[in-house]
């Protein structure tokens, strides 16, 4: 009956020593610039990676918001092998229109797992540089 006991603690042990090496792990990071005109292309770039020591599924959860509306969400999902990471770069052009004035921020969350991550990034967009306004005077 020992040895049962003793062989029991024995594989218990393993199983929580192996659940611990295997540990889900995910890394994400984004970038914008700081601001941006109308009229101005800029680049916002993104990498995922899967820091754990298995391979799974990552599920990525993007949100865009403009002055604190939501004004899109999505979510997509790949698959990572252990200590992979995929990277992604948009070039977005800014249409010269002053709707789009204001403060945009993207947040990315990623899971892998049970592991969690989110980063976010926050770009004002501003009047053209070049535009001038003139004074009247009366």
């Amino acid at each position: 009956m020992k040895v049962k006991y003793m062989v029991m603690a024995v594989v218990a042990t393993l199983a929580l020593v192996g659940g611990a090496w295997a540990a889900d792990c995910v890394e994400i990071d984004i970038e914008a610039p700081s601001s941006a005109y109308i009229g101005q292309t800029v680049t916002i770039s993104g990498e995922v990676t899967n820091c754990g020591d298995e391979a799974g599924f990552v599920q990525i959860k993007g949100t865009l918001r403009k002055d604190g509306v939501v004004i899109q969400s999505n979510m997509v999902t790949f698959y990572l092998a252990a200590g992979e990471t995929k990277s992604e770069a948009v070039r977005i052009y800014i249409p010269e229109d002053s709707q789009y004035v204001g403060t945009y921020t993207a947040c990315v969350e990623a899971r892998i797992g049970s592991a969690i991550d989110s980063d976010c990034a926050t770009m004002e967009v501003l009047p053209r540089k070049d535009l001038r306004t003139k004074r009247i005077s009366r």
